[in-house]
């Protein structure tokens, strides 16, 4: 996978050869990584209990609530 499917997807991730995964971090990425195909994302998520939501969800729950507690209700948290 490239740099961008695994910035997309979320989790950290590294290159193949790479023994710890990191975040986005555009200083350590030189010419060859950022060309490299060899990126893998980290099976488990490190935001957990993060939740992904689409923007048609926030923006539906951002209207409906008119406190930071009711938006939290709106998108199920």
């Amino acid at each position: 996978m490239n740099i961008i499917d695994a910035i997309k997807s979320g989790k950290r991730f590294k290159r193949k050869d790479w023994e710890t995964y990191c975040s986005i971090e555009p200083e350590w990425f030189d010419r060859d990584d950022i060309l490299a195909d060899d990126w893998e994302v980290e099976e488990v998520s490190c935001y957990a209990g993060s939740a992904m939501i689409t923007r048609e969800d926030l923006d539906r729950a951002w209207k409906a609530a008119l406190t930071l507690d009711e938006l939290a209700k709106e998108l199920g948290l």
